[in-house]
C-alpha cells in the first residue's frame, strides 16, 4: 500500500503533463473552416492564387499590398481575420477607428471600407471585406512603421 500511493501520484502527474503537451502541440486542436480558409489553403495554391488574383483584379489599387496581405493568410486555418461569424470583430473595429484617426493615411477603396462600418448594407462578400480590412491593416502598419 505504501508504494501504491506514490505510484498513483506519479502516473497521474505524467498523464497530466502529457495531456498539456499534446494540447500545446495542437494534437487536440479544432479547426473552423470558412470560405476564406479554403481560399488561403497553402496546399491548394492554384485555387488560392486564382481567388486572390480575382480580388486584386477587382481592387487593382491594392496590388502593392498583395504579398503582404497574402502572407497574413498563409498559414491561417481559422478563416477570416477580421470577422467573428458574420460580424466584424473588435479587432477590425479597432483597426478602422485607429486608421480613421490617422489623418494622412490614404487607403484605396476607403468608401468600400467605410460602408462596412456604416448602417447601410454592403454588397461585398465576407472574403472581399476581410481582404479589404487586411489591406487597410498593411497600409496602416506601413504608415506607422509597425512590424507585422
Amino acid at each position: 500500500m505504501k508504494t501504491f500511493y506514490p505510484l498513483t501520484v506519479i502516473l497521474s502527474l505524467s498523464f497530466l503533463v502529457s495531456s498539456f503537451s499534446r494540447a500545446e502541440n495542437g494534437i487536440h486542436s479544432y479547426k473552423k473552416t470558412s470560405s476564406i480558409a479554403a481560399v488561403y489553403n497553402p496546399s491548394e495554391s492554384d485555387d488560392s492564387d486564382e481567388l486572390s488574383n480575382d480580388f486584386f483584379k477587382r481592387y487593382s489599387d491594392l496590388k502593392k499590398y498583395k504579398s503582404d496581405v497574402m502572407s497574413l493568410y498563409k498559414n491561417r486555418t481559422l478563416g477570416t481575420i477580421w470577422f467573428d461569424e458574420d460580424d466584424i470583430n473588435e479587432f477590425g473595429t479597432a483597426l478602422y477607428e485607429k486608421a480613421k484617426k490617422t489623418n494622412d493615411l490614404v487607403v484605396p477603396y476607403q468608401n468600400e471600407i467605410d460602408a462596412l462600418f456604416s448602417s447601410s448594407a454592403t454588397k461585398l462578400s465576407k472574403t472581399d471585406a476581410d481582404m479589404l480590412l487586411s489591406s487597410l491593416y498593411i497600409a496602416y502598419a506601413k504608415k506607422k512603421q509597425f512590424r507585422y
